[in-house]
């Protein structure tokens, strides 16, 4: 008597292997996402807080997110004081959307994958582009 696995016996195997790895895949690919848009929230609040610490010292926000930004300071006060570089985007590597309303007043805003987390969008207008909105 022959000792061995069948034609019929590999294929199987071979099959429910080719299913798992694609549940595993799958779930992977979402698992990315959700960290890109974990990087995308810290990237905002890092900026908040540095565009904070920039109104605390100027009494008004830069007019673009740049590091050697002055308007408004005295010499030798920019944000780059406040941040050693502008974060951007994991996916695309874009600086993150900056609108300035007035001197007291912005608007910033990234892009999440993520569209189910409906609670954490605040508004800020028509000004910025994307689904995560911040204002000060």
């Amino acid at each position: 008597m022959k000792k061995g696995f069948t034609l019929i016996e590999l294929l199987v195997v071979i099959a429910i292997i080719g299913i798992l790895s694609a549940i595993v895949l799958t779930s992977l690919n979402s698992v990315r996402a959700n960290s890109r848009d974990g990087k995308r929230l810290s990237d905002v609040a890092q900026l908040q807080l540095a565009l904070e610490s920039y109104f605390d010292a100027c009494k008004q926000y830069p007019n673009a997110l740049n590091i050697t930004e002055a308007t408004g300071c005295g010499t030798g006060t920019d944000l780059g004081i406040f941040i050693s570089s502008i974060p951007t985007d994991p996916s695309t590597h874009v600086v993150y959307s900056y609108v300035l309303n007035g001197t007291k007043d912005y608007c910033m805003s990234a892009t999440l994958e993520n569209t189910n987390n409906t609670n954490i969008l605040t508004q800020c207008g028509t000004s910025a582009t994307g689904n995560h909105r911040v204002k000060p």
